[in-house]
């Protein structure tokens, strides 16, 4: 009797590792399946873009980076949940992240207007969960322009409203520790990601 209970629970092991090995393998090949199938993502993938596994939320199956290399392209963030491939776009390049935090910063732009976001991943979603604005309004261009004593002044914006420079930091600083911040690294070609993945 012993030796059957033993062997019912080596078989009912073996099941569900294998059931795990197939779980591993799934947002691998899902990944994969995306990168040559999506309509924004597949013409570029394998020549232009260059791709990092990432660790943005909370669970074992890393989330896939994809910076498209050119500034109107921006930076795409992909996550498997639920058996599918979820993604979501970020302006420009530069986008920052916190591990396994699911927080995203992106404080982009250019010709004295700079955009922020802060967005997080939870359960799949991607949901942006603050924005604000930092740029040089036409008044202060205008002094800057006419006047060459005039400081680079810049407005800050925090949702729709007109705030101090210290009273943004001061939001991102509530939401965001940018101390504990990072890029992707390791960013790699189609072929070498693949590689890797396979």
């Amino acid at each position: 009797m012993k030796k059957r209970i033993l062997i019912a629970v080596v078989m009912a092991s073996l099941l569900v590792g294998c059931g795990t090995a197939k779980s591993e393998k799934s947002w691998q090949k899902a990944y994969i399946d995306y990168l040559n199938t999506d309509e924004e993502i597949a013409p570029y993938a394998k020549e232009d873009y260059t791709f990092a596994l990432i660790y943005l939320d909370d669970d074992d199956i890393p989330e896939l980076f994809i910076d498209t290399g050119f500034e109107a392209g921006g930076q795409y963030i992909a996550t498997y949940y639920n058996g599918k491939v979820v993604t979501h776009q970020f302006l420009r390049i530069g986008s920052q992240y916190i591990e396994r935090s699911g927080l995203v910063y992106t404080h982009t732009g250019n010709m004295d207007y700079y955009p922020l976001t802060i967005t997080k991943l939870e359960n799949g979603t991607f949901t942006e969960i603050a924005s604000g604005l930092s740029y040089v309004s036409e008044e202060d261009w205008e002094k800057m322009t006419t006047d060459e004593n005039y400081p680079y002044t810049l407005t800050y914006e925090w949702g729709d409203e007109i705030v101090t420079e210290e009273q943004f930091n001061t939001n991102i600083e509530e939401i965001y520790d940018l101390e504990k911040s990072t890029y992707p690294e390791d960013l790699c070609s189609y072929d070498e990601f693949v590689d890797r993945l396979e």
